[in-house]
């Protein structure tokens, strides 16, 4: 049980490293805010459809729903590493410097 839950949570959290990266080489031409309004749902709605996937092949490693949702909650911090050009390109624009 507990090897099943180790592997999902880095299992997802690399997908959700994955899927961010893609969409921000994918959509890097366009202007920044039209990146963020784009980016940002997509993201979501594509991590969600994995959620449920996941959710529906959980019983057969005994996997209830809260280690599920556990393991994407974890994974959450690296889904927002791959949009970091994202969130860079929109500070430049808007002449912030840290």
């Amino acid at each position: 049980m507990l090897v099943a839950r180790t592997a999902l949570t880095i299992g997802i959290s690399i997908a959700a490293l994955l899927i961010s990266i893609v969409l921000d080489l994918l959509l890097a031409p366009l202007p920044p805010l039209a990146q963020f309004l784009i980016q940002i749902p997509a993201l979501v709605l594509l991590l969600d459809e994995a959620r449920r996937i996941v959710l529906r092949e959980a019983a057969a490693y005994q996997l209830t729903p809260d280690d599920v949702n556990g393991a994407f909650f974890m994974a959450a911090p690296l889904a927002a590493l791959g949009a970091v050009s994202l969130f860079a390109d929109i500070r430049r624009s808007l002449g912030i410097r840290l």
